[in-house]
Order: C-alpha cells, then sequence, then structure tokens
C-alpha cells in the first residue's frame, strides 16, 4: 500500500483545480508587497480551512464505517474518537466563525 496524501497534485485536498492553498498564499503575498490588506481573503482561506479541518474525523469515520472487513488499529480507533470529540473546538482557534463571516461581510461591503 502507498502512503501519503490522496489526491496531491490534483488540485488540492477538494480538487478545485491548480492553485489551490499555495496560489492563495502567494495571491495574499502579492498584496502584502504592493502595500494592500488581504485580510479578507486571509479570513477565507482560514474559514474553509476550519471547515475542512472540522469534517476530518467524519470523513475518516465514513470510510471506517463502509468498510468493516478494515482491520482497524486500536491506536486509529482511539485516535478518532478522541479528535472526534474535540473537533468541534477547531474553529475557537484564532477566532469564531462568525467573526471570521463578519471580517468577511464587511470586506465584501455587505455589512
Amino acid at each position: 500500500m502507498r502512503h501519503g496524501r490522496r489526491g496531491a497534485g490534483r488540485g488540492g485536498a477538494h480538487g478545485r483545480g491548480t492553485g489551490g492553498v499555495a496560489g492563495d498564499v502567494h495571491r495574499r503575498s502579492g498584496k502584502l508587497a504592493k502595500g494592500e490588506s488581504p485580510a479578507v481573503e486571509a479570513t477565507v482561506v482560514k474559514d474553509m480551512g476550519t471547515s475542512f479541518e472540522q469534517s476530518v474525523p467524519t470523513l475518516i469515520a465514513d470510510i471506517v464505517g463502509n468498510a468493516p472487513s478494515l482491520a482497524l488499529d486500536p491506536v486509529l480507533y482511539r485516535t478518532l474518537q478522541y479528535v472526534s470529540q474535540i473537533c468541534p473546538s477547531f474553529s475557537l482557534r484564532g477566532g469564531t466563525r462568525e467573526i471570521l463571516r463578519g471580517v468577511i461581510a464587511r470586506g465584501l461591503g455587505l455589512r
């Protein structure tokens, strides 16, 4: 079995084509070089990252649950249980999602 990131080289974690997070970082750093603020773009990326990060335990549980013949390592099972319990707290790092979305709305002129 090959180890590594599934989908690497095919548009990133969500398959959005070339660029992905690396493209977002490049665009934001370009704004900084021009003296512009990349706050809205950075906030959107953080919100998207939080959504993805919170979905990972569910994705893994779905894969494991759909393959009952899969021999599950007890350490993986315990880790999955633990991460499933704490993943809601991931959104609390660096600001709640509501605050992030308020920054996005303000930056887009919706507030």
